[in-house]
């Protein structure tokens, strides 16, 4: 039964659970290394902008560890059936509230909006648009989509402003995480895809860490 419910949450293969808690493993633990590295790149610029770049990613690991514990929860069965249901709300909880702050943050870092006004609204209208759905999770994948969506169009249209070969990997690596959004909502017609999504997810996360390499080889 502990399988069945992870079915039904997580939209995969069968054959696949297990196995992508070491892809959500391995993405927390990038995530981690690229906040602890935007964070020293905070301290040795000393800009604002770059204290929300560092927290906005401090929020999406810690986002991915909640669904990463909750993840394997569920697959290992740690629980009975109505134990696992309320951990798989708690932890996709967290997940969500966790990732759409960070996506609000990037989004305000990257149209340096200063109004902590408008932050605060923004993150509302995501919330309200997710928790009024008859799927929040559903929601949340589209709502998450956009948000990169918007963030990847920056990315790239900073990247041809620059010669710089770094600012292309942040770009493509923001692609990647967002056609990882897509994907997972694509589980819900091919259950497949969800390898899909881990392995784009995996490749972002793996190129905003080679990008942060390069900035402080500088």
């Amino acid at each position: 039964m502990g399988i069945s419910l992870g079915l039904v949450a997580l939209q995969g293969p069968k054959w696949f659970f297990g196995i992508d808690s070491i892809f959500e493993l391995a993405g927390t633990i990038i995530l981690f290394i690229v906040f602890l590295m935007s964070y020293k790149t905070y301290k040795l610029c000393n800009m604002q902008r770059y204290k929300y770049y560092s927290i906005a990613f401090l929020g999406l690991a810690l986002g991915h560890l909640s669904r990463t514990i909750t993840n394997f929860a569920i697959h290992q069965q740690w629980f009975d059936v109505s134990a696992l249901a309320k951990i798989f709300l708690v932890g996709y909880g967290i997940h969500i509230l966790f990732t759409l702050a960070a996506l609000v943050l990037l989004i305000a870092w990257a149209f340096e909006v200063r109004e902590k006004k408008l932050f605060g609204a923004l993150m509302m209208c995501v919330l309200a648009v997710i928790f009024v759905s008859s799927s929040y999770y559903v929601a949340f994948y589209w709502v998450a989509f956009v948000m990169f969506a918007f963030v990847t169009w920056f990315f790239f249209k900073n990247a041809r402003k620059k010669k710089a070969v770094t600012p292309k990997f942040v770009a493509l690596a923001f692609l990647f995480l967002t056609i990882t959004q897509a994907l997972f909502l694509g589980t819900l017609i091919s259950p497949e895809l969800y390898l899909g999504a881990h392995i784009a997810q995996i490749i972002g996360f793996l190129l905003l860490f080679v990008a942060l390499v390069k900035v402080h080889g500088k």
